[in-house]
């Protein structure tokens, strides 16, 4: 993952908000960010939670599930824009349909990652992602 990152500012860190409404998920990709020392990681249980945080914290990027009890990815990403029109969001899904759904809303910034066992092929992706949204000079937490 190293060579990923080669080009990253590496005095600051990613400021990340992840949704899913599985408990274990959070832990450990929480877990697997962190320990890249790129990201610091803020968990919510619920769209609704991730919401919340975001009035009361800014993050640089978000990653959510998409499917979701009480509110889809399609509805989070509404919320979503009201709140922050530019932040990245990286979208995981099990299914590829729903990205002609949201890309047909034309918002800016927005990512998609099927789900898959494979966790270090999708961390890599993460970060790939997360460094071609934000660059390396985008007034990043320290």
């Amino acid at each position: 993952m190293a060579d990923i990152c080669d080009s990253f500012d590496t005095t600051r860190r990613i400021y990340i908000l992840y949704i899913d409404d599985d408990p274990d998920l959070l832990i450990i990709w929480k877990k697997i960010l962190e320990k890249t020392n790129y990201f610091w990681v803020d968990v919510a249980l619920s769209a609704d939670e991730g919401l919340r945080k975001m009035d009361e914290d800014r993050y640089d990027c978000i990653i959510s599930d998409y499917q979701m009890p009480k509110m889809d990815g399609v509805q989070l990403l509404q919320f979503i824009r009201e709140k922050n029109e530019t932040i990245p969001v990286i979208l995981f899904t099990l299914h590829h349909h729903v990205k002609n759904k949201i890309e047909g809303l034309n918002y800016p910034s927005i990512y998609f990652l099927e789900k898959k066992t494979d966790t270090q092929t999708q961390v890599a992706s993460i970060i790939r992602i997360i460094m071609t949204a934000l660059g390396n000079d985008s007034g990043l937490r320290k």
